[in-house]
């Protein structure tokens, strides 16, 4: 997420709070949890903060000359969608409200409006050829389709992956529900550039499970960044499948969170995308 100051704290996933600690060390760690999209390791975290510090507040000093914007209802909203629960992150979006804060921050005012909308355009999940990639109580539209049968045989794929996971320096034996966000989306990208959209889409959905909002030079590891623009990227892979429902959706996710911008490289691509995606369903394109 943009913005936003963390302490240099060795972090062991999945780990307890610490007693003893102070609400500031509970709170950054529980910035970085959600960050790194485990949310209910997010969620310990953030209520131990809270239960230290309860109210939000802007420039709040933690040590020395340290000052951070603290926002524990906003990232407990987030932590809380990583793991499904929209209406729980809805109550915490609500008491951002209240509460007036992160409205007035320059880090927590474009994350608030974002999700505002991602939970806006989310919808409960009714049918049965869902994605196996999504998970929770609520999904947008891009996650419902019928999949279709993959194109890359399996020792392609997996020497494909395995190339991946040493790009973005993982190791070879790691689980892909224990890889981190910039893995999927790295894998996505890989997979849509040799045609397999079916897995691009498995993957590029499983990046924004953990990562949910779109950002320019998002950090990977190390001193490497990426523009992060999965919803754009999800509308590719659908068009190749032809799910122009999906793609309109997809798209209006990436328009609203700003990932294409009128003199970017791909925004020819991205209106003739939309264009194409309103004619199948008979709508005018914003």
């Amino acid at each position: 997420m943009v913005g936003v100051l963390l302490l240099a704290l060795a972090l062991v996933p999945g780990s307890a709070p610490q007693a003893g600690e102070t609400w500031y060390s509970h709170y950054e760690r529980g910035v970085e949890l959600v960050e790194g999209g485990r949310g209910a390791q997010a969620v310990a975290e953030l209520a131990e903060a809270l239960r230290q510090r309860p109210g939000p507040g802007l420039r709040i000093r933690t040590y020395g000359l340290r000052y951070i914007d603290y926002l524990p209802h906003l990232y407990m909203a987030m932590a809380a969608h990583l793991q499904g629960n929209a209406e729980r992150a809805r109550r915490e979006l609500d008491l951002c409200d209240q509460a007036g804060v992160a409205e007035q921050s320059q880090v927590g005012r474009p994350l608030l409006q974002a999700y505002r909308l991602l939970l806006r355009n989310a919808e409960p999940t009714a049918r049965a050829d869902a994605p196996s990639a999504a998970t929770g109580d609520s999904h947008h539209r891009f996650r419902l389709f019928e999949r279709r049968a993959v194109v890359l045989p399996r020792s392609e794929f997996l020497r494909l992956r395995s190339q991946v996971l040493h790009r973005c320096g993982l190791p070879s034996d790691i689980q892909d529900n224990h890889a981190p966000w910039y893995f999927h989306y790295e894998l996505g990208l890989a997979l849509v550039s040799r045609g397999d959209p079916q897995r691009a889409l498995d993957s590029l959905i499983a990046a924004t499970e953990q990562r949910p909002i779109s950002q320019r030079d998002a950090r990977m590891y190390g001193m490497w960044f990426t523009d992060y623009r999965p919803y754009f990227e999800i509308a590719l892979a659908h068009a190749e499948l032809g799910n122009w429902a999906c793609v309109y959706d997809a798209l209006e996710l990436s328009s609203e969170l700003g990932e294409i911008k009128e003199g970017d490289e791909d925004f020819a691509r991205f209106r003739q995308l939309w264009n194409e995606a309103a004619t199948h369903r008979q709508e005018p394109a914003p």
